[in-house]
């Protein structure tokens, strides 16, 4: 199993739907790790999202020792999740809001191997807009400018600043940037670096998560993937590289 809910999982979780009051970010330990939460409504959620419900693991085992991308880091739950399932794993973690990032680098600080930087990924590189209703739907978006402003970078070019690995596993859960980054992009060389990736599907002004779904699917397909519907997530598709199926 990857994951399994032991009595100090569920008293965090007893914690992590608790009401708290004031601006003190609240700390306790789980699994041999601090967590770090901020007394708001999204936190818990997010939490909850992780190490309950699991949305963002891969569907199967990666090995021992995999390179992970986390694009939308948050608060850096997910890296942690992940740093859990894979002590040797290797992290890199990316976060457009500030305040996010700063929370994101204290739950992630006591990661043996965990690189997150502050910006966005996005269908060009530069400085980017980006707004949202909570701390846990920040999204870029190249006209409005109702919550700040943050570096934006390509799949390309971010690859290319960690040395073009190979990616064992990407989690992408940025709010419709998916749409900029797969759809509206011409580079799209970096998806052969890939052997697998969740994607979380959202809804815009622009695309409904169904159509855009289907969209991503048969590009993803054209790109050498076969590509399934999330047996976790009602919102997201798993891809996989078809020579790693073969392998």
């Amino acid at each position: 199993m990857f994951y399994q809910a032991s009595g100090d999982t569920r008293q965090s979780f007893r914690f992590s739907r608790m009401r708290k009051k004031g601006n003190t970010i609240r700390k306790f330990k789980m699994n041999g790790y601090e967590i770090f939460l901020r007394p708001n409504e999204a936190d818990p959620e997010v939490f909850s999202a992780t190490f309950v419900k699991g949305y963002h693991r891969p569907p199967f085992k990666l090995g021992v020792s995999p390179l992970i991308i986390d694009l939308g880091s948050n608060i850096g739950l997910t890296l942690l999740d992940f740093a859990m399932q894979y002590p040797d794993a290797k992290l890199f973690g990316i976060e457009p809001d500030a305040d996010n990032l700063t929370v994101c680098r204290m739950n992630c600080k006591q990661i043996a191997d965990c690189t997150v930087t502050h910006g966005a990924v996005w269908k060009q590189d530069g400085v980017i807009n980006y707004t949202g209703k909570d701390e846990q739907s920040y999204q870029v978006q190249a006209e409005s400018f109702q919550q700040g402003t943050t570096p934006c970078i390509t799949m390309e070019t971010y690859l290319q600043a960690l040395g073009n690995p190979v990616v064992d596993f990407l989690k992408m859960d940025i709010e419709g940037a998916e749409y900029a980054i797969l759809l509206e992009s011409d580079k799209l060389a970096w998806l052969k670096n890939i052997q697998m990736m969740m994607i979380e599907v959202h809804d815009t002004t622009e695309q409904d998560k169904e159509t855009g779904a289907v969209k991503i699917t048969q590009l993803l397909k054209e790109h050498g993937f076969e590509v399934y519907k999330s047996s976790v997530h009602w919102s997201a598709l798993i891809a996989i590289a078809r020579n790693k199926l073969t392998a």
